[in-house]
């Protein structure tokens, strides 16, 4: 009879199992009961260490939401802040703009016979504006210019002598701005209308009619303060203006100005 015979056999080997494990279990029962009749608490449960457990005290560790999150965190806060309106050393908002500089220009009253004032002077404008982004600012300019010191010239021949010839010229203009940044670097260009007068002497003086004009600046600024910067400026300047007797006048310039800004 094989079969009694495997089943008896077995059970000596699960009692052999089993006793160890009771008796563990015995051995806490009897020091749970002896704390409990001597009035002490049980003995804490084992401590479980957990994945994030670095101090195995049984405490999951403080997970730091910059390295569990490559984008930013759930809250909508950006974990780096950008530059944008209202930051300081950007060009944002209202910009006031100043400038002022010696310029070289001649003016040439294409006639019979042709006159023509070469001189030396000082230019002068205003910028008033507002940002549609920190690189481009749109404005108004008002731009004058006056050569003060230089000679005249009418049919070839030197004129006024013993006076010094002058020529005024001003713009009124739609420009705009754009910044290449970081570099605070900028290029202006401004086209509207603009009037000129040539004085030669008391006696030879001529006024135009309002004609066009405009201007391109390359420029470099840097920061002094958070909205103020000063800079330098190359301009250039073209205007051409009717004058009686069917005549006109060509004004070309160019000019080194020094420039303080607002923005």
């Amino acid at each position: 009879m094989p079969v009694p015979h495997l089943i008896t056999s077995a059970v000596p080997r699960r009692q052999s199992l089993l006793g160890p494990l009771a008796a563990i279990a015995l051995c806490g029962n009897v020091s749970t009961a002896r704390a409990q009749d001597d009035g002490e608490a049980p003995p804490p449960p084992p401590k479980i260490q957990t994945l994030d457990d670095d101090e195995g005290d049984g405490k999951a560790a403080p997970i730091d939401s910059s390295e569990a999150y490559s984008d930013p965190p759930p809250s909508g806060k950006p974990g780096k802040r950008e530059k944008h309106h209202g930051m300081p050393e950007t060009h944002d908002g209202f910009m006031l703009r100043a400038q002022l500089g010696p310029v070289l220009g001649s003016a040439t009253l294409r006639s019979a016979p042709e006159m023509k004032v070469d001189g030396l002077g000082a230019a002068f404008s205003l910028d008033m504006g507002y940002a549609l982004s920190p690189e481009l600012t749109v404005h108004g300019r008002y731009a004058l210019v006056n050569l003060i010191i230089g000679t005249a010239k009418l049919g070839g021949e030197q004129v006024g002598a013993g006076e010094e010839p002058s020529v005024t010229a001003s713009m009124l203009a739609a420009s705009a701005t754009y910044y290449l940044m970081p570099l605070n670097a900028f290029a202006t260009l401004a086209i509207g209308l603009g009037v000129a007068s040539m004085e030669v002497d008391q006696f030879r003086e001529t006024k135009t009619d309002m004609g066009w004009a405009f201007n391109l600046d390359l420029g470099k600024e840097w920061w002094f303060s958070d909205n103020a910067a000063m800079g330098v400026v190359l301009r250039g300047w073209f205007s051409a203006m009717a004058a009686e007797s069917d005549a006109n006048v060509f004004f070309p310039a160019g000019a080194v100005l020094f420039s303080a800004s607002y923005q």
